[in-house]
């Protein structure tokens, strides 16, 4: 009895230590996750600086939404990607305008875009456009902003205590990108990246 106790124990371990050391292979259920071409789901989260970043957003502007967890590997991978995307496009000819408003998150109508836009550049710019988002899959606001810190990430994030965001995307592995463009009567998912990411394909994804 103390023997097969002591076996059942070094099982459960293992198999804690598989479940524990991945992100990816998380449950034995299958993996059900929105489509390319499907609607963008309506949904509104409070980012880290106070802002709302609302359904409104998505229906007007091209945007990168991100699903992760600060504990993962594969995230930690990903979000640098998607940080050096970010600040590139920032850093476009479009100036000063551009970089604001992919770092703050914050929406601007299209009749204010074009006063904190450079004089001498395209209001029309794609490039402007972009917002991206960080949304935790069940991880709260402590350890997520820690990790922002430590890391030097600007991306705007919302830490989610639960996954009732995440769950109107999949059901299932992280880290998870959404490329969404507007569309008519809806936005749509125009790119999905799932555990890899290079910033060649994400940026190839927002052309």
């Amino acid at each position: 009895m103390i023997y097969s106790w002591g076996m059942a124990r070094v099982v459960l371990s293992l198999l804690l230590l598989v479940v524990a050391g991945g992100c990816i292979t998380e449950k034995d259920e299958p993996v059900v996750s929105l489509a390319v071409g499907d609607a963008v789901p309506q949904f509104s989260v409070t980012l880290d600086d106070g802002t709302l970043f609302d359904y409104d957003a998505i229906r007007r502007h091209r945007c990168v939404i991100v699903f992760f967890d600060t504990s993962c590997p594969d995230c930690r991978a990903a979000l640098p990607v998607i940080q050096s995307v970010a600040s590139e496009l920032a850093a476009s000819p479009s100036g000063v305008a551009a970089a604001e408003l992919l770092t703050s998150g914050v929406v601007y109508p299209s009749s204010e875009l074009s006063e904190h836009a450079d004089s001498s550049s395209d209001t029309s710019d794609e490039a402007m456009d972009v917002r991206f988002i960080c949304i935790s899959r069940g991880e709260a606001q402590p350890s997520v902003g820690a990790y922002w810190q430590e890391s030097g990430l600007t991306l705007p994030y919302s830490a989610q205590p639960d996954n009732a965001v995440y769950r109107l995307f999949a059901n299932r592995i992280i880290p998870r990108v959404y490329v969404t463009r507007p569309g008519s009567p809806l936005p749509v998912i125009s790119a999905i990246f799932v555990e890899r990411l290079t910033p060649e394909a994400l940026a190839a994804a927002l052309r």
